[in-house]
């Protein structure tokens, strides 16, 4: 018992296959007999660094010779999953338009940034005519705001 706690030793009635076999009768993923193995929920043992898994003769029958209710279960599945996928490729087809119509406004907006650079002038002054009389009349003197409001 190295490194997985649920390694065990095959008995009679078990069967030791590879990973990718377990898969593969299984009808799962590689990943997902790792992650059982992990978890504990599927037997193992290693053997010079090579995971084995311990299936029982129930579980080690070749997808061929399922019963006809797994059969019936794995083509509904199939059809479920014929569904979502097609509605997945929908979405994705729907996404690229929307990339490519927002491509197409932002290549305009860029084309016309060199005529809004253009178009803007010089900004004139904060300060009105006005302002500049009222200053170039008091700046000669050192009046207070009240003074120069007030015309005193």
């Amino acid at each position: 018992m190295d490194e997985h706690t649920n390694q065990a030793h095959p008995n009679d009635t078990q069967t030791k296959v590879t990973v990718t076999e377990a898969a593969q009768l299984l009808g799962l993923s590689a990943e997902a007999v790792r992650s059982r193995v992990q978890r504990g929920t599927l037997k193992s043992t290693k053997e010079k660094g090579t995971v084995y898994v311990l299936l029982d003769a129930d579980q080690a029958h070749p997808n061929g010779h399922e019963s006809a209710t797994q059969t019936d279960a794995r083509a509904r599945l199939d059809g479920d999953q014929t569904k979502f996928i097609a509605s997945l490729e929908s979405q994705i087809e729907w996404f690229k338009r929307e990339v490519e119509r927002k491509d197409t406004i932002i290549m305009t907006m860029a084309q016309r940034i060199p005529e809004l650079e253009q178009a803007q002038e010089p900004r004139e002054s904060p300060i009105t005519a006005s302002d500049e009389q009222v200053k170039g009349a008091d700046s000669s003197s050192d009046r207070s705001w009240l003074r120069r409001f007030f015309g005193l």
